[in-house]
C-alpha cells in the first residue's frame, strides 16, 4: 500500500507498507526502476513524486506472477517561515532599494540550511527614500530552483523589517572672492 501524509524530514523514508503474501507463495518485491526487484521497501529522502513497481516471485512451488503493478507516492515539500530579516543600513542616496544581510527561516530539517543567492532571492525596498530611523522594509523572499530549496515550500515570501536611512552629510565649500 502506498504510504500517504509523507512531508519530507531531511531523513529516508519507506514509500509503501509492505504487502502481505503468505510465504508459501513466494515473496512481494519492489524496484523504484522496473529493474532490480528486492524485498526491501524502497526509501526517498527529497520531496517529490514517486513510482513504486512491485511483482510477486514465487517460490519453488508457485510461478511468478508475469505482471508489474504501480503506485504513485508523493513526499510533499516542508513548510517554511521567515523568522528574521538583517537590513544594513545606509546613507540617504534618493533610492528606496534596501540591502539585505540575512534571512533565518523556522521549520529547516535536521542539518539542512539556506544560502542566500544560491537556494532563496531576497529583494528589500524601504517605505520611501528619505532619511529616517526605523524605517519599515518590504521583504520578498523566493526559493530557487535548487535541490535542497526544492524540499520546502515558503508559507509566505512577504515579510516586513526595519532599519534606518542616515541622513547625508552636507558639505559647502566657501571660496574667497576677491
Amino acid at each position: 500500500t502506498a504510504k500517504t501524509g509523507l512531508t519530507y524530514t531531511g531523513q529516508p523514508q519507506e514509500l509503501v507498507t509492505a504487502g502481505a503474501l503468505d510465504a508459501k507463495y513466494g515473496t512481494i518485491q519492489y524496484s523504484l526502476s522496473r529493474s532490480g526487484f528486492s524485498t526491501e521497501i524502497p526509501t526517498k529522502t527529497d520531496a517529490g513524486t514517486y513510482k513504486v513497481y512491485y511483482k510477486v516471485i514465487g517460490n519453488d512451488d508457485y510461478k511468478d506472477i508475469n505482471r508489474t503493478y504501480t503506485l504513485t507516492v508523493t513526499i510533499a515539500k516542508k513548510e517554511l517561515t521567515i523568522k528574521s530579516v538583517g537590513v544594513a543600513e545606509k546613507t540617504y542616496d534618493g533610492t528606496a532599494t534596501a540591502t539585505i544581510e540575512s534571512v533565518a527561516f523556522d521549520g529547516l530539517c535536521g542539518s539542512d540550511s539556506m544560502t542566500m543567492g544560491k537556494d532563496y532571492t531576497v529583494t528589500g525596498v524601504f517605505s520611501d527614500a528619505n532619511a529616517g530611523e526605523n524605517k519599515t522594509v518590504n521583504v520578498t523572499v523566493t526559493l530557487s530552483d535548487t535541490a535542497k530549496a526544492n524540499n520546502y515550500r515558503l508559507e509566505s515570501g512577504k515579510t516586513t523589517a526595519t532599519a534606518t536611512i542616515e541622513k547625508r552629510t552636507t558639505r559647502v565649500e566657501f571660496t574667497k572672492l576677491d
